[in-house]
């Protein structure tokens, strides 16, 4: 049994994610916004989040089936599938989406470095970078805090459910990991991203700050004839 004090490790994660930021700038962290605010919308909305599972088991059903019979022994070993089953993913499993999580963190942060590459952040932009990367840490600690609760994932029976600031109050701010991870968390915090309207809060600025990126980088301009053309230009605080 590990017992972490949720607060202090939130802390110093958004500290970790704001030092990152500093040194990416806005915009790359922007990125990263937008792939954040997209795994919040489907904790908040199961159906949604099982839609999108059901999607990726389809299309690994489709290219299992395209998978040379010689190579199906070591696909099988290598992840530990049984022989003659197609994998299935499970939505309900807190550990289907703390993978998903890395990985789109892990996808985010190198699209955003390929796509802006040669572009050092401003001092202004190393300042924006900084509070949205601490905005994003925030978030990513949020997202896991539910994961291993396990509350809001697809399959879950929602009219069972207890709001989260209620458990944390009958359980004196301690929470255990769901799925037989042997981990407890004390010092949590009452409120969580789940609350009330602040998921659609977190969501709205998360978009908000998708399309500025979006429209810092991504200009048009009409020709002599009257076409527009599209360009990309150098979004603010960055520069070569």
């Amino acid at each position: 049994m590990v017992n972490l004090d949720w607060t202090t490790l939130t802390l110093a994660v958004i500290a970790i994610f704001a030092l990152a930021g500093f040194f990416r700038g806005w915009w790359k962290e922007a990125i990263s916004t937008g792939f954040l605010v997209f795994m919040l919308l489907l904790l908040q909305n199961p159906s949604l989040a099982q839609t999108v599972i059901n999607l990726v088991n389809t299309v690994i059903e489709a290219l299992w089936g395209v998978v040379p019979a010689s190579l199906l022994p070591t696909f099988e070993s290598v992840f530990g599938i049984q022989s003659g089953r197609i994998p299935v993913i499970d939505a309900s499993a807190a550990g289907t989406w703390l993978i998903a999580l890395m990985f789109v963190m892990v996808v985010s942060t190198l699209f955003a470095r390929y796509t802006l590459a040669g572009h050092d952040a401003s001092p202004v932009g190393s300042i924006l970078g900084g509070l949205l990367g601490g905005f994003n840490g925030f978030v990513f600690m949020g997202l896991i805090r539910e994961y291993l609760d396990g509350r809001s994932l697809p399959g879950v029976d929602q009219s069972a459910l207890v709001l989260p600031s209620e458990i944390a109050q009958n359980t004196a701010g301690r929470a255990v990991a769901s799925s037989g991870v042997a981990v407890t968390a004390t010092n949590l915090p009452n409120v969580t991203i789940l609350d009330s309207y602040i998921p659609w809060v977190l969501i709205i600025v998360g978009v908000g700050v998708l399309l500025m990126a979006f429209k810092n980088r991504v200009g048009y301009k009409k020709s002599d004839k009257g076409f527009r053309k599209i360009y990309i230009k150098q979004p603010y605080g960055y520069r070569r």
